[in-house]
């Protein structure tokens, strides 16, 4: 009699303990798939959600330029220059803040590859700009 209630407390404490398990994975991955669908798509309403798609398409591909190019002209800067940085097209992705006369986000760019010289060009073109 007191072993049968002892296999019956330990059933429920395992049942409860995987209830409790499945609810926190249930959770978790909730979460990450809403995560996920943020890193994938951070694009605004307003931006032509196609010309974005066909970008990410490009990348995929390895066409880095391709997809930067269409990320850039949709206003998406620090997306065009941070996967051109990625795909090793240092030079292009400082350039894309060049165009911006955003010297100081050229002058990171530059500085995390270790280009200093380029680096100190954009810094002193960002000190020439008169402030507002």
């Amino acid at each position: 009699m007191l072993v049968d209630i002892a296999i019956i407390i330990a059933f429920a404490c395992i049942v409860i303990g995987l209830s409790g398990f499945l609810w926190n994975l249930v959770v978790a991955l909730k979460a990450s798939r809403r995560k996920l669908g943020a890193e994938v798509s951070p694009v605004a309403p307003s931006v032509d959600r196609q010309l974005y798609e066909r970008a990410v398409t490009l990348v995929r591909e390895n066409r880095f330029a391709d997809g930067a190019k269409i990320l850039e002209g949709l206003g998406l800067a620090r997306e065009a220059s941070s996967i051109l940085e990625r795909g090793g097209l240092v030079h292009e992705a400082a350039a894309v803040f060049l165009r911006r006369n955003r010297y100081h986000r050229a002058g990171e760019v530059y500085a995390r590859h270790k280009m200093w010289e380029q680096a100190g060009q954009s810094y002193l073109l960002q000190a020439e700009l008169p402030r507002d």
